[in-house]
């Protein structure tokens, strides 16, 4: 068992590591809203969503709770999925882009 030493020091960890992860989705967020090609936004979203489920994996480890895990994995599932469909569209749009030119 921990004592309580120990146990501050990695709640300051966590809010370190959550603060860090904070940023980096606004840091995200602004590169996205900035981003002038849609490839580049849809590198913004898959950015974010990696990050966030980097703080929900810590949560887990946070809170003991091995529940949030599966919610991690589901949300990392559609993440892909959505990455996938998006490009599949950007790219059945650039080969009618070019049959047409």
């Amino acid at each position: 068992m921990l004592n309580v030493q120990e146990i501050e020091f990695l709640k300051n960890v966590f809010l370190v590591v959550f603060g860090v992860i904070g940023l980096g989705c606004i840091a995200c967020l602004v590169y996205g809203v900035k981003a002038k090609r849609f490839t580049d936004r849809i590198v913004a979203v898959n950015i974010i969503t990696t990050l966030s489920l980097n703080a929900i994996c810590m949560l887990a480890i946070y809170l003991r709770q091995d529940y949030v895990l599966d919610i991690a994995l589901i949300y990392a599932l559609l993440s892909f999925t959505a990455v996938v469909v998006l490009a599949k569209l950007l790219g059945a749009k650039n080969k009618k882009e070019e049959s047409e030119e």
